[in-house]
């Protein structure tokens, strides 16, 4: 009987459950959905573009070498009897300064004896004049018929050419041993930096040995690559004065550079670059000077940054080249804050600007920012303090 009861108790359990889960589930509030769709303006930040004319800049890199490299050497051989001072790796010498002398003495023996051959050439011609003389006058008193061919035998005309020849051969060999008497006397050309020496006193030297490497310290050059079409940019040429130029090496202090001159092209591309080498010259580029003393030396080897200024452009607006998109393309912000595409013509680009001349007003707001989806007409909003982009 316990067990009828207990079996009809788990099963009422059992039928509650259910009806009360099946009425909660019926009870239970339904959630709807909505669609919306919501259209927000992109953010972006813009700048004005700048309008009027402009020097643009060309840069490059280029390396300084000397303007004028000499390898000093003797024309005569001879002894080192004396090497000046300041003809050491560094020292630096002026124009006719004295640098090497070699041992005179055979030389003024030399130049001696050809004063002494001149002298009796000098003697032997006067002679062979007077026996000319004498032999017109013999023939002139004596009377006697000679044929023109015989003529200038018998007054000697030949013995007199020759001995003519013999005074300026004795003439010319007194001039040349006066010049090596003079060459054993050997000077700087011009003012030079020494790079070298390669001679000591009492070395026996010939004609023609290196003695010292110099270098000219008036002015250095720069070759300056850059690509061939910026070539037409810059003021070179006969009747140019050549374009402005600023040289200066990464190891200087900020805003620490040289002036110079772009001058004229090097008619041959760089063999490892293929670009155009453009010469810039620099003057007193040692800073030897006074006016210069402050400036930096510039050293033969060195590689340098070199900002050259192009011609100007006249009448054009200029923006940020990173601002110029595909297709020499500008996007702009107008008056309604939609988003144009303008397409423009750049007259010149530079490392940093971009030259416009058709194609963007001078009062034109130039989107700035990255945009993801770019379509002409979208809305745009500009940027906010505190808003994020």
């Amino acid at each position: 009987m316990r067990l009828v009861v207990s079996l009809i108790l788990c099963a009422a359990i059992v039928v509650g459950g259910v009806l009360a889960t099946k009425f909660i589930f019926a009870t239970e509030p339904v959630a709807e959905r909505y669609g919306a769709v919501r259209r927000t303006a992109m953010l972006v930040e813009v700048t004005a573009p700048e309008h009027g004319t402009f020097s643009p800049t060309i840069k490059g890199l280029g390396t300084v070498e000397a303007s004028q490299t000499l390898s000093l050497s003797s024309r005569i051989a001879g002894r080192v009897t004396e090497v000046a001072d300041s003809l050491v790796p560094g020292g630096e010498v002026a124009a006719s300064d004295l640098l090497v002398t070699l041992d005179r003495e055979d030389y003024r023996n030399v130049l001696e004896q050809r004063r002494a051959e001149l002298a009796q050439a000098g003697a032997d011609l006067r002679i062979e004049e007077g026996r000319g003389n004498v032999a017109n006058y013999d023939l002139e008193v004596v009377g006697v018929n000679v044929a023109d061919d015989d003529r200038d035998l018998v007054l000697r005309e030949p013995q007199y050419a020759a001995a003519e020849a013999r005074v300026d051969a004795a003439r010319a060999a007194l001039r040349q041993a006066d010049q090596d008497l003079r060459r054993t006397r050997i000077s700087a050309p011009f003012d030079a930096h020494v790079l070298r020496r390669d001679v000591e006193v009492g070395a026996q030297v010939s004609a023609g040995q290196p003695l010292a490497e110099l270098i000219g310290i008036d002015e250095f050059w720069v070759m300056v690559t850059v690509p061939q079409a910026r070539l037409p940019w810059l003021a070179l040429g006969r009747n140019a004065p050549g374009s402005r130029a600023t040289v200066r090496l990464r190891d200087w202090p900020e805003g620490t550079v040289r002036e110079g001159r772009a001058v004229r092209v090097v008619g041959a591309l760089d063999e490892t670059t293929r670009l155009a080498r453009v010469v810039v010259e620099v003057q007193d580029p040692l800073a030897r000077s006074p006016e210069n003393a402050a400036l930096e030396p510039l050293m033969v080897g060195a590689f340098v940054e070199v900002e050259m200024e192009a011609v100007q452009v006249e009448d054009v607006v200029r923006i940020p080249r990173d601002y110029v998109r595909a297709g020499d393309t500008v996007w702009e912000m107008d008056s309604d804050d939609l988003l144009q595409i303008r397409e423009v013509d750049i007259v010149f680009e530079d490392d940093d600007w971009a030259y416009i001349s058709v194609g963007l007003s001078p009062d034109a707001r130039v989107v700035t920012s990255n945009l993801a989806t770019v379509r002409a007409g979208a809305e745009l909003r500009l940027s906010s303090d505190g808003e994020a982009l």
